[in-house]
Order: structure tokens, then sequence, then C-alpha cells
């Protein structure tokens, strides 16, 4: 009677550690490229609530149910680096552009880290005359021209609404 040695299946345990190693370096991999793909959608979400954000405030400025002079705030979009927020305010009365007490017309949110700037400079509001102009006031920008969206290393431009 002849015995046959049984052949014992499975791996080693060198294979097993090549195996999970590989495993680990392709995980580290598809993260690092998956935040930059998050961190671009935050950036073109906000930039889009943004750009709604300024037709919104424009066309309630143009409407003008105030009545305000043509030289006088109507309206104002104002981003809240605070709260995330990107809020259109019809001017009331005599609050200024970013004031809660002017009537609220819309709001939105955006991503924790995104910033706004325009020419190297942080921006925090877009106030409206009735003609639907940009105007100064106070501290908000005076142009709609290539306002930065940026997220870490992803940047969206909007240029000249």
């Amino acid at each position: 009677m002849k015995y046959r040695k049984a052949l014992q299946g499975g791996f080693t345990l060198i294979e097993l550690l090549i195996t999970v190693s590989l495993l680990a370096i392709l995980l580290a991999m598809v993260g690092s490229l998956t935040g930059g793909w998050v961190d671009r959608a935050q950036a073109q979400g906000a930039q889009s609530n943004l750009k709604a954000a300024i037709s919104r405030a424009r066309a309630a400025a143009i409407r003008n149910p105030e009545n305000r002079p043509a030289n006088a705030a109507a309206a104002s979009a104002c981003i809240d680096s605070t709260a995330l927020t990107i809020t259109v305010y019809q001017i009331t009365g005599a609050n200024t552009a970013c004031d809660a007490s002017n009537t609220l017309l819309r709001t939105a949110t955006y991503a924790a880290g995104v910033g706004f700037s325009q020419a190297g400079a942080s921006v925090s509001c877009f106030v409206f005359s009735p003609n639907g102009i940009v105007i100064a006031s106070g501290s908000c920008a005076t142009t709609l021209e290539t306002i930065t969206i940026k997220k870490k290393n992803e940047e969206e431009v909007i240029d000249a609404i």
C-alpha cells in the first residue's frame, strides 16, 4: 500500500503580506485621488451657488420694490464665511447691505474650506443699485470681474458675470 503525502492548500505568510501591502498602496492612491475630486466638486458647487445668488440679487435690485434712488443700494449677495452661507437680501429702509433685518430672498450653503477672492483680496459681498450695477458699499466688491473660488488646490473662476 502506497501512502500519498497530502498536498496542503492555502497561501504562505509572504504571499499574504505582499497582497495586503499592495492593497494598502492602492487604497492610499485612490484616497488621494478622490480627495481632489471632492474638493473640485465643492468648489464648483460654491461657484454655482454664487452665480445664482448674484443673478438673484441683480434681478431683485432691478425690480426695486422699495423705489430706491439710482445711486442707492437695492439688493445684495452676502458671503458669510462663519455660517458657510451665501445670502441674497432685498435692502429695506436704512439698513446696510448684509443686515439680517433686510428682506431675505435666498440662502445657499457651501463647503468648509472654500474661499472667495477677487484680485487676491477676500470677497464678502456684492451690492447692486436699482440699475443692476455693482456699487461700492462698505467693504463689498466693486466689480464682478474675475472672482476666484478655491478649495485647497482646486480652483474655479467666474469671469465677468
